[in-house]
């Protein structure tokens, strides 16, 4: 089967590198954890332990949210078929990891939801077309009522050009118009989605990214959620933007302090774009990445003794599902490799070093420039998820020019095509080998990369260290 192109291809490349901030202080994003430091070993076992245990509970809840749907599924009657199949693989892997701490101790890579599709501006004879966009998430429409009727707090965004609405809402101003005929905004299907679309100017470099954007309605307006694909945007939970040659960080003193993710930070920072594997950049990811966790610190009311609920270049934190723990991880803190990371081999933890690795030329580069890029730039927490997720431009609109020697050496030899496009094939190649293929050429036996480890005596064992806060600047 051929290998598909993305329904809304791409078809600009951005000029990298990202948030450059050419003359002024170096981006975030671009700074090197060697230039920082790291957390001493107890502070860092501290933080560790926290992160486990949240990605540990993570896995439970998931492997019993799965049992259930199972048993749901048989007490109606029904033995096999299209319910139980697709999740009883799920509970085998979640069953199968549990000695690791859980499935969700293992980095993951969005692209097909929970992922960021990318589209450029439509411009005419008068310049970038613009619109008015009614403010509205996908549980509050825009008169200001929720699914059940009853009134919704509706929030301010932080776009420059807004105004109220007669029924207490927001209306926001002079917003691009997505340049494609149709377009869709982010998966899955769902009211629980988070609708995301970034829109880039080529033109000007700014960005402008949306969070629960909605493109079809239903019934008194309701959205029908994200996944969706349409003509035109009918209204949006949260709109903002960036100059992407300027620091990818707010000013916290500055309104808007926040953006369409609740840490403040773009869409476009840390994202993984086919841009950084280009042959042109060898390649090799060269900035930091962006990460999220189930839970972050959060504070509702903090004492003087508690640390703050974000560090920069975060400002302000994901609050749905908050860790009141001095040592979960806060909104804008930073992680990277250890020098040498462990893997559970048959009942043992074994080391290597993480330059060995990346070194390895068997090793796929897709693999290799993901891992030297967590150890040499770091990762963000950005965002709340269900599990350990690093974000990908969405395989929609991803639309990678490689040669196809340089896709052998992205993602080796194996089958291309059977209906996923290249950029889904290359993110897919990436997530296997961090959830089993390492271990398995390594050392000849399927192991993930975990965030940590417990050996015999339940001491744990971290593969990352927590980098020292960034100073604003």
């Amino acid at each position: 089967m051929p290998t598909p192109e993305p329904k809304f291809a791409r078809p600009f490349t951005f000029p990298l590198p990202l948030f450059e901030n050419k003359g002024g202080t170096t981006s975030p994003w671009l700074t090197e954890v060697a230039g920082i430091g790291v957390e001493p070993d107890d502070t860092n076992l501290k933080y560790c332990t926290a992160i486990y245990g949240i990605l540990k509970s993570a896995s439970e809840a998931q492997l019993i949210k799965s049992q259930h749907t199972v048993d749901i599924t048989v007490a109606n009657g029904q033995t096999e078929g299209k319910g139980v199949e697709e999740v009883q693989p799920e509970i085998l892997r979640l069953q199968a990891s549990a000695a690791n701490g859980g499935a969700k101790q293992t980095p993951w890579v969005f692209h097909d939801q929970y992922a960021f599709p990318i589209y450029g501006v439509k411009r005419d004879s008068r310049g970038l077309a613009t619109t008015d966009l009614p403010i509205a998430r996908y549980d509050c429409n825009v008169s200001g009522v929720d699914q059940k009727g009853q009134p919704c707090d509706q929030w301010e965004p932080p776009w420059p050009f807004r105004s109220r609405t007669n029924n207490g809402g927001w209306i926001v101003h002079q917003v691009p118009v997505p340049s494609p005929a149709e377009f869709a905004s982010a998966g899955p299907q769902s009211l629980n989605s988070d609708g995301t679309v970034i829109l880039f100017d080529e033109k000007t470099g700014i960005e402008y990214d949306f969070w629960q954007a909605t493109v079809q309605v239903g019934v008194g307006g309701q959205s029908l959620g994200g996944g969706l694909e349409a003509s035109q945007m009918q209204s949006s939970g949260s709109l903002s933007t960036f100059q992407t040659t300027g620091l990818g960080a707010r000013n916290p003193d500055v309104d808007p302090r926040i953006s369409s993710r609740a840490s403040g930070l773009p869409y476009l920072g840390g994202l993984i774009l086919p841009e950084d594997f280009a042959e042109e950049a060898g390649g090799w990811i060269k900035h930091a990445l962006a990460f999220s966790l189930p839970q972050l610190r959060y504070f509702k009311e903090p004492s003087p003794a508690d640390p703050p609920n974000w560090v920069y270049p975060a400002t302000g934190t994901e609050m749905t599902s908050p860790a009141a723990d001095k040592w979960a991880l806060a909104a804008g803190q930073r992680i990277k490799l250890e020098p040498s990371i462990n893997f559970r081999i048959g009942n043992q933890i074994v080391n290597i070093k993480t330059q060995t690795i990346i070194d390895k030329d068997s090793i796929p580069l897709v693999v290799r420039s993901f891992l030297n890029a967590i150890l040499k730039y770091g990762a963000y927490l950005v965002d709340g998820g269900n599990g350990f997720g690093f974000a990908a431009e969405d395989s929609m609109t991803a639309n990678p020019a490689y040669s196809a020697s340089h896709v052998k050496q992205l993602i080796g030899d194996i089958a291309i095509g059977n209906g996923k496009t290249l950029w889904a094939s290359i993110i897919d190649e990436l997530d296997e080998w961090l959830s089993w293929k390492l271990g398995e050429r390594l050392f000849q036996e399927s192991s993930s990369l975990a965030f940590a480890l417990e050996d015999e005596k339940e001491n744990l064992i971290p593969n990352f260290r927590v980098v020292k806060n960034l100073k604003p600047p």
